[in-house]
């Protein structure tokens, strides 16, 4: 248990506990009842602050797009802040493999979302881009980045809140020469992003630079 009863219960201190809970057991550790017991509390007192167990689910989802530190993206030419941007989102998914499909899965329309969408809006408008052009960017970049991450997590298989068995890769094959070939990593990653940002390039109508790939 961390903390005390005696310490005031918050939303925030609800979803740092649940989060922490999902961390270590996986989705399907989480509970009402077990989320109160990590608090020191019953579990019919966190309904006051929160009105189930979905509305918790929604707060980690944001509570992980907070850790994004966006200010580090704003700087440089567009096609290194989205990169770093696309990074950024990806370390997410590593930081928190047992959590990170509830971004994916949650409500889009939430502050946390907002917030990334304008960032990559303004980056894509300082490159020529219109509003409609920014927009697509953001689903077809963000929607690269999510779906590489939860394949390389094994994400996909938290939908039972459970880790993928040992010695199968998240396509479920047993062959660990046929894992090591299949499984993508930081060359494959930063391959996709370069073709991402050189479509936009395309679209965006400008010429795109030959950039190095510093993986970081």
């Amino acid at each position: 248990m961390h903390g005390s009863a005696r310490e005031p219960l918050t939303s925030g201190r609800i979803i740092d506990a649940a989060l922490r809970i999902i961390d270590a057991e996986g989705l399907r550790a989480l509970t009402m009842r077990r989320l109160g017991q990590e608090l020191g509390v019953e579990a019919m007192s966190l309904y006051h602050h929160l009105p189930g167990k979905g509305a918790v689910l929604s707060g980690v989802a944001e509570s992980l797009l907070s850790e994004l530190r966006l200010d580090d993206v704003d700087a440089g030419s567009w096609q290194d802040r989205l990169r770093r941007l696309a990074r950024a989102y990806r370390g997410v998914a590593h930081a928190h493999p047992n959590a990170f499909l509830l971004i994916v899965m949650r409500e889009h329309r939430t502050p946390q979302v907002a917030r990334l969408l304008e960032l990559t809006a303004r980056i894509c408008r300082d490159a020529g881009a219109s509003d409609e052009e920014a927009a697509n960017a953001f689903l077809t970049l963000g929607g690269f980045v999510s779906g590489f991450a939860l394949f390389e997590i094994g994400g996909f298989l938290a939908l039972t809140g459970e880790p993928s068995p040992p010695g199968e890769s998240c396509a479920g094959f047993a062959d660990d020469a046929v894992e090591r070939e299949t499984k993508p990593g930081d060359d494959q990653f930063e391959t996709g992003v370069t073709t991402i940002l050189t479509g936009l390039a395309a679209r965006f109508g400008i010429q795109a630079r030959d950039e190095k790939t510093e993986l970081s």
